[in-house]
């Protein structure tokens, strides 16, 4: 299961978190604070929720209501995110806008003018999750607007992707196609963004409601010069679920990015590949085909954390050499690592056993250049 919603179900139910106005966190609240997280590179929860408290209170201070998820670039106390007037919600869809708001002082200020946001969105900016991203320099806003059509009868969705120049004030198109473009990730220089595009012959109308087949591409965008690559392609065969998020990392020099793959039923026993792709040609190579990974994270330029509910495996990325840290095997439920896999410092940060019973653990990184297998507890 994903970080993302084990971070929100453990708050909602334990408390997990501090700074919270009870002693119990909202599913809303443990989200967010795992959304500030992974776009802050925290390793404390608290923290991550502080911030979004912070911008929470202070939009109630402003004219804007927020119509996305608020996207908090790496460095510096501000926070971007795609505002609304009140009086404009229901008059225009179109009144939208990006606005820079200063987390110290509470200024706000339009990114990009309602004028030019109207031309490029004539209905109104579609900001739901997985459809908005911002570049960890604080340089662009990824923004996806999602339309409805027709295809071969079915009703289906397509989703471009603009790119918000925050310096400039200025919107250019990225990716326009029949495709639904959607879950994106910037490099960390802000030169690539990972998404995902699911074909529209995988869209099914079902009784009124819209349905997606786990089929899709993983796809690349170089934002330098606006070219797209497919790093792996719509798998051939039938499959059966639809995972609505799939877990991917860049490495800190932006050299590589790592994705989980969903291969169909059919093909193998263990549908899921990790798959690496590193610069300059971003080529895909398997590094491991046996299990699914929820949680992903470099501790360095070549080595990647990869966990899941029973194990966490230190993997080279160069090299393919993968190291097991801790381990489920002839442990009990009680002992297996199942939640919040993420890193602290120089170790990893776990935690085992069933809600709401669940402790912290955690196992140290090895060094580069250590060669011995380490085993958690």
């Amino acid at each position: 299961m994903n970080s993302r919603i084990l971070l929100a179900m453990l708050a909602a139910n334990v408390g997990l978190m501090a700074g919270s106005s009870g002693a119990e966190m909202s599913l809303r609240e443990g989200t967010s604070a795992w959304d500030v997280m992974v776009q802050r590179g925290y390793c404390d929860p608290s923290q991550a929720l502080d911030d979004y408290n912070r911008f929470e209170e202070t939009l109630k201070s402003t004219d804007y209501e927020s119509a996305s998820r608020p996207q908090f670039p790496r460095t510096g106390n501000f926070v971007f995110f795609v505002g609304r007037k009140p009086s404009a919600a229901t008059a225009s869809a179109s009144r939208d806008t990006v606005v820079r708001m200063d987390l110290a002082s509470g200024a706000v200020e339009e990114r990009l003018s309602f004028e030019d946001a109207a031309k490029a969105f004539p209905n109104g900016m579609l900001t739901e999750a997985g459809c908005v991203a911002i570049d960890p320099t604080g340089a662009y806003l990824a923004i996806g607007r999602t339309e409805q059509v027709f295809f071969k009868e079915t009703r289906t969705e397509t989703t471009s992707i603009y790119l918000v120049d925050l310096a400039g004030k200025t919107i250019r198109t990225l990716v326009v196609d029949q495709r639904d473009n959607r879950d994106y990730l910037f490099s960390p220089d802000g030169g690539h963004l990972l998404f995902r595009s699911f074909a529209p012959e995988c869209e099914a109308l079902t009784n009124g409601i819209l349905g997606k087949a786990e089929a899709y591409s993983v796809c690349l965008a170089d934002t330098t010069n606006d070219t797209v690559k497919t790093l792996k392609p719509v798998p051939e065969g039938k499959t059966e679920l639809w995972f609505p998020e799939v877990p991917a990392a860049w490495s800190p020099d932006s050299q590589a990015v790592v994705f989980q793959y969903y291969r169909p039923l059919a093909d193998s026993a263990a549908p899921w590949e990790l798959i690496a792709c590193e610069a300059p040609d971003f080529a895909p190579k398997t590094l491991r085909a046996d299990r699914y990974y929820s949680d992903l994270f470099f501790v360095d330029a070549d080595r990647l954390i990869a966990g899941t509910g029973g194990v966490i495996d230190l993997i080279n990325v160069k090299t393919g050499e993968s190291q097991r840290l801790v381990s489920d095997e002839g442990k009990p439920l009680s002992e297996k690592p199942m939640w919040n896999i993420r890193r602290a410092g120089d170790s990893v940060a776990y935690r085992v056993g069933q809600m709401p019973n669940d402790v912290p653990r955690s196992v140290p990184i090895p060094p580069a250049a250590s060669a011995p297998a380490a085993t958690g507890p």
